[in-house]
């Protein structure tokens, strides 16, 4: 779970604000100091612990610095800093009209299509949700992923056999990492992925800006703090059928063998409206990419019974524990195709 975490860090660093932090560079069992990810992992202990507090306890610690506020207000600094750091460099790249030809992060990006400074918080902070978003969800769903291919070993041999058959390259190595063209190949790894996301996604909260009553007579009034339970949205026999408790990747497989496309108002693990995830299909492209390579490649068996590893308490519902896993180069014993 931890080289997960490094690696999500890595990504969305570097195609959110361009910074490499070369987390996967570093020591496996150290985590990684960089003051950046200790700040964003501030913020989601933050969170969390505020979800277990009263709202006047919070608040209090808030108003005086105290304890894990702080923390958080140290936090906000450092990625504050580095983050406006990051846009005063584009913001004169663009001036001087130097970065036509760079690889551009979205920061760059978003800066490129303003006619002035004024949006460059709004910018920050557009980029500051997709990091902060992305990168555990990321994380704690491709690691039940990976619990799931060891849950469930006929799903993991029938995405092999379809990398085989469409994607042979990969497997030898001649291709590195599969491209969008590529995944577009591999339909029963995306049903696979998600599928896991259908069983395991993370919670979602919010508080309405004004009061309402729904059509079963429930009132909500207005700020009343609500956590939609999407634990239990994924399992409704009523939603999915009968066997909704069911790992099966089928379900989202049609005739043709190609996936269903089902609304996002009931495959909710990236919202759906207006409030819908702006980086879904990047976050599924990286998953599914991470996935065939390393399932490609690689064996990775839980050195815990696959069926003993339970959930963490927590709103993005990660894997609890470390998730150790035993890893065996699959390179050596795949005979070389004819």
């Amino acid at each position: 779970k931890s080289l997960l975490s490094k690696l999500s860090s890595d990504v969305f660093t570097k195609i959110g604000f361009g910074v490499d932090l070369n987390g996967l560079g570093g020591d496996v069992d150290v985590e990684m100091e960089h003051p950046f990810i200790k700040a964003v992992e501030t913020f989601g202990y933050v969170f969390q612990s505020r979800l277990q507090s009263p709202m006047w306890l919070w608040r209090l610690k808030k108003r005086f610095g105290l304890a894990e506020e702080g923390e958080l207000r140290k936090a906000k600094k450092i990625v504050h800093d580095l983050v406006m750091e990051i846009m005063k460099k584009s913001i004169t790249d663009k001036n001087a009209a130097t970065s036509s030809k760079q690889e551009k992060d979205l920061i760059t990006l978003f800066m490129d299509t303003m006619d002035s400074t004024a949006d460059v918080m709004e910018v920050r902070n557009a980029v500051m949700n997709f990091f902060l978003a992305g990168k555990d969800t990321t994380t704690f769903s491709m690691s039940w992923m990976i619990v799931n291919m060891n849950r469930y070993p006929r799903v993991l041999d029938k995405i092999r056999a379809e990398i085989n058959s469409n994607l042979p390259e990969l497997v030898s190595g001649e291709l590195e990492a599969p491209s969008m063209s590529d995944l577009q190949k591999l339909p029963y790894l995306e049903a696979a992925m998600r599928e896991s996301l259908r069983l395991y996604m993370a919670t979602v909260h919010r508080a309405p800006n004004q009061s309402v009553t729904l059509e079963g007579g429930l009132h909500v009034p207005f700020g009343t703090h609500v956590i939609v339970p999407t634990y239990a949205m994924g399992r409704m026999t009523n939603v999915w059928g009968e066997d909704a408790a069911e790992y099966r990747p089928e379900r989202w497989i049609d005739d043709d063998g190609n996936v269903i496309k089902i609304s996002p108002f009931k495959f909710f693990s990236f919202l759906a409206g207006p409030h819908q995830c702006l980086g879904m299909r990047f976050a599924l492209l990286e998953m599914e990419t991470v996935m065939a390579v390393l399932l490609s490649r690689f064996d990775l068996k839980t050195v815990e019974n696959p069926f003993d590893i339970t959930y963490d308490f927590s709103v993005t519902l990660p894997v609890k524990g470390p998730l150790e896993c035993m890893i065996h180069d699959r390179s050596a014993s795949i005979a070389p195709s004819s």
